[in-house]
């Protein structure tokens, strides 16, 4: 039977138009520029985490996971413009029309500029209807609902609620996202933008319709903390499919039944496991597999703790 430690991940690099270089000068990270996203917690055929040190070094982190779908997906997301407005869809359309699961997440502000901006979901009294007007019109912005941010705020974005990491009147967003691993996006705005070989993204405006929902802020966040956070720290999120909390200092868990991912936002600090000693710092993730048991996180770093929900 393999032994059990805490493995240091590799991330995976994503380029996107909108994409910045905070990523590299943040957090060192390499990849094709512009670079919009570090998929740093992922087991999917697309996209795969490798693992960074000890017995399994240069391994896919599928090699430790006994279960088809893994649950999560953590990343770094870089949006140096702004991302186009949309939607993804839940659990059962996901099922019922698409190859992949439904999408809930959410988003803990690192850094960004003076008047960054998010979309997050319709303004008040405005109807699916009225929406798909404006879309064919031409000018769905006026009746989108959009929040200026600020570094260390938290966002829960539900299957349904349509929004957009930053928009015209304001980018400039480094954020980590936790997620269900899922890779669908239905695109409904994307500003008339062209990619590098000159043509229009293409949208997805008939599905996006079907599954975009009008929550009321109450609903958002009765949704997000739906269940019981399990982790140390800061409770950020305790939904359906995941916990997240905010931890600076030090810290004391168990990982039993459920793997625990870290996320390093700034600083530096040592998982202790046993008798060995596990050094992070900004910008590394970290996966704790289920059954490694006690687990002290000792250190002046700050970072995030997320872990699938529990099991019912």
């Amino acid at each position: 039977m393999m032994n059990l430690y805490p493995m240091r991940l590799v991330g995976q690099p994503h380029s996107a138009l909108w994409g910045g270089d905070r990523l590299a000068a943040r957090f060192g990270k390499v990849g094709p520029l512009p670079l919009a996203e570090s998929w740093e917690l992922s087991v999917r055929d697309d996209c795969m985490s490798i693992i960074a040190n000890g017995p399994l070094a240069g391994q896919p982190l599928s090699a430790v996971w006994g279960e088809t779908r893994f649950p999560l997906l953590v990343k770094w997301i870089d949006a140096a413009r702004p991302l186009s407005v949309q939607v993804h869809p839940d659990d059962a359309y996901a099922a019922a029309h698409e190859r992949d699961g439904g999408k809930t997440e959410i988003w803990h502000i690192v850094d960004a500029e003076p008047g960054a901006r998010l979309i997050l979901g319709l303004r008040p009294g405005v109807s699916r209807e009225a929406f798909a007007a404006a879309l064919a019109a031409g000018d769905p912005m006026p009746l989108l609902h959009e929040v200026e941010v600020r570094a260390g705020e938290t966002y829960f974005i539900p299957a349904g609620l349509l929004h957009a990491i930053g928009s015209p009147a304001g980018a400039g967003v480094l954020l980590a996202e936790i997620q269900q691993n899922s890779a669908l996006t239905y695109r409904v705005w994307d500003y008339g933008r062209r990619d590098a070989a000159g043509q229009l993204r293409p949208l997805h405006t008939d599905r996006a319709l079907e599954v975009i929902r009008p929550y009321t802020d109450a609903e958002i966040e009765a949704l997000r903390f739906a269940g019981e956070c399990r982790l140390p720290g800061e409770c950020l999120c305790a939904a359906a499919y995941f916990s997240l909390t905010r931890v600076r200092g030090s810290a004391e868990l168990r990982v039993d039944e459920d793997f625990v991912s870290l996320l390093c936002l700034s600083g530096e600090g040592s998982i202790v496991c046993g008798d060995s000693a596990y050094t992070f710092t900004a910008g590394e993730s970290w996966f704790l597999p289920a059954g490694l048991g006690a687990v002290s996180i000792e250190g002046q770093g700050e970072y995030l703790l997320s872990a699938p929900a529990a099991k019912q």
